[in-house]
């Protein structure tokens, strides 16, 4: 899915963030064979792919201070949301 597909898909979940900037990571995700044999545990169910990692900067006014709150959002290939990560 194209980046900004994806990016309407979290802002029509979380609309909170729609006013703030944010960049995009790919990560491989590919399993590793050697550290899968290693720890004895079976190849991961699924093909390989890549994921992608959205960060949110969002300005918080805290009084006379400015803060800002970090939000990640990582979603696989196929545009499913994993997790989602917040700043205090």
């Amino acid at each position: 899915m194209k980046n900004s597909e994806l990016l309407k898909r979290i802002l029509n979940k979380m609309p909170e963030l729609s006013d703030s900037e944010h960049e995009v990571k790919e990560i491989d995700a590919t399993p590793d064979i050697q550290l899968n044999k290693k720890l004895g545990i079976g190849l991961p169910k699924g093909k390989p792919g890549k994921m992608k990692v959205f960060t949110f900067m969002t300005k918080i006014s805290l009084g006379d201070e400015e803060n800002q709150k970090i939000t990640r959002v990582t979603i696989d290939d196929q545009g499913s949301i994993l997790k989602v990560t917040q700043s205090k």
